[in-house]
């Protein structure tokens, strides 16, 4: 495709795009499972499932996942606070987003 105009600008959606924040979140969700004894290849290959979802969806599908008798409201607190204070140490840039800055 060409562009007869030139491009003065772009805009990106920074989160997971340019930010690294999926793979904070990834991660966070794995040690939080990790303390109710799933594996670490399930917990990723289930979170994958959840990339793109509504919380709404995340939260059903959470339901379906957790071993019976799981708090599914405390499991979902614990995760966000332990990625908020993840991320409030910094998130990784994506590789190569420098190149298209």
């Amino acid at each position: 495709m060409t562009l007869n105009f030139p491009i003065k600008g772009a805009l990106f959606d920074m989160d997971g795009l340019l930010l690294d924040s999926e793979r904070l979140f990834m991660a966070t969700f794995v040690d939080v499972a990790a303390g109710l004894h799933i594996a670490q290849a399930e917990a990723e290959a289930f979170f994958v499932t959840l990339v793109g979802t509504s919380n709404k969806e995340t939260t059903k599908r959470l339901a379906g996942f957790l071993p019976d008798g799981v708090d599914l409201a405390r499991f979902d607190q614990e995760w966000r606070e332990r990625y908020r204070a993840r991320v409030a140490k910094g998130v990784p840039v994506k590789a190569h987003v420098e190149v298209v800055l």
